[in-house]
């Protein structure tokens, strides 16, 4: 395969038209968030702001639910959001963490909110992060009847749960290895 220079470009094109689609959902998703309970929209176009977005953007039923579920609950995750602002963390995250985090209580949502601030950095695959958060959401909706991984290990080596996203698992010790993958 020859890499001709228009295809290189081609390349950078795609990426940069990605991190500005995600850049300007991410600016949406906050947006229908904060306007789903005002009423401006029934005031202003006379219909809910989910039938207005189906309207006025032809997004289908489920892709509006979707982003006005995720906008709210992302103002019970202000790293969260702020992550999904700078590019930090994509849309394919954002849905999936916001997903766990729905069925969470406001503390619960706090310190899930917390552990994704604090290891997005280290975010490699980001599989291996929503992997992660949904072992945490578990673990933070029913901690008595959690029955997963739990190590404080002192050392990598003697880690049982060996998860790479040791803050969002809860885990104590440190890892380079990957999560095992869900079947």
């Amino acid at each position: 395969m020859t890499n001709r220079c228009s295809d290189v470009e081609e390349l950078g094109l795609l990426l940069d038209d990605v991190r500005r689609a995600e850049h300007h959902l991410a600016r949406a998703v906050i947006r229908a968030g904060r306007l789903a309970s005002s009423g401006v929209s029934e005031a202003v176009e006379g219909l809910p702001l989910d039938l207005f977005l189906g309207v006025a953007c032809r997004l289908t039923g489920a892709d509006r639910r979707m982003l006005i579920a995720a906008g709210e609950a992302l103002a019970d995750l202000p790293a969260v959001a702020a992550l999904f602002i700078e590019g930090a963390v994509s849309w394919g995250q954002v849905r999936a963490i916001t997903t766990a985090a729905k069925r969470l209580s406001a503390d619960a949502r706090a310190v899930l909110d917390a552990r994704v601030a604090a290891s997005a950095a280290d975010a490699v695959d980001p599989d291996d992060l929503v992997w992660a958060v949904q072992a945490a959401a578990d673990e933070l909706r029913a901690p008595a009847r959690w029955s997963g991984p739990r190590c404080a290990a002192a050392s990598p080596a003697s880690c049982r749960c060996r998860r790479r996203w040791m803050v969002v698992c809860g885990c104590t010790a440190s890892s380079t290895r990957s999560p095992p993958r869900r079947s």
